[in-house]
Order: structure tokens, then sequence, then C-alpha cells
């Protein structure tokens, strides 16, 4: 099996996208936890410019010119500020012709994430209670598959 380096794998995601296709990707690491826990799946479509709005998750190209999937929480004329769900500082700036993919996030998920981002200072004590249960709810499933 062969492996891609980020900047390959992610070129040929963005001709995907650029082709009009959508795409499955497996979430990695924990920045956009707990909406998108690392190993789910996302459904990626080609961004449009509906997508461009407070609270959509998107796939995007940093200025520095990192990729992440993480959610727009500002969006200015010259500029889009990004930051993952599970982050409790720091954000990233894009450009519009940056953004490639987006996830649709319909009707209460999208409330949920405009929630989300408005308990910004709330997020320390909740990221902490979820990062404990789903440790516990781990350990408790491991226990069971020893038995």
């Amino acid at each position: 099996m062969k492996t891609l380096d980020n900047e390959t794998y992610f070129l040929l995601v963005r001709q995907m996208l650029a082709q009009g296709k959508t795409v499955l990707l497996r979430v990695r690491g924990e920045s956009m936890t707990p909406f998108f826990p690392q190993g789910c799946e996302i459904r990626l479509r080609p961004a449009e410019g509906k997508d461009l709005r407070r609270g959509t998750p998107v796939l995007a190209q940093t200025r520095e010119g990192i990729y992440v999937f993480h959610r727009i929480v500002r969006v200015y004329p010259e500029k889009i500020v990004l930051q993952g769900d599970g982050n409790l500082h720091g954000y990233e700036e894009t450009t519009s012709e940056q953004v490639f993919g987006a996830v649709d996030c319909g009707g209460r998920a999208r409330c949920k994430a405009l929630l989300w981002i408005w308990a910004r200072p709330l997020r320390r004590y909740l990221l902490g209670i979820w990062r404990r249960a789903s440790r516990w709810r781990k350990e408790r499933s491991e226990g069971d598959a020893q038995r």
C-alpha cells in the first residue's frame, strides 16, 4: 500500500472538488471535536459562495499553506477566519479562493454549531467534560472487551 504525502493528497482532493465531485474523507486529529471527532467520515462537496458564512465547516488552505478542515468563525471582505471546534485558542486565516470544500450542516446541526461558536468562553469546561466522558467510554469498552 502506497502512502501519499499531505501536499499530493490534498492536491488530488482539490482536483476532484474542482471537477465538481464529492469527496469522502476521514477526520484526523481532535481539532474539530466534538462535532467531527477523530476517525469520523465527512462528505466534502465543492465550496460555493453561499458556503462562505459563519458556521460552515470547510476544507481550506491557510495563508501559511497548511490544509485544515475547520469552521468559519468570521468573514471579512479580504479574509476568512477559521477555528477548529475543539480549539480553545488560535485562528487560521484564508481567502475565499482558498476554500475548496464544504460539509453540509443544515437545520439543527447548524444551530448547534452557531451556539458552539457563541459559547466560546465556556468551551474550556465543555471540552473538558467531553474529553473525560470520551476517555471513560473508551476505557469502559476496552474493559468489556477483555472480559
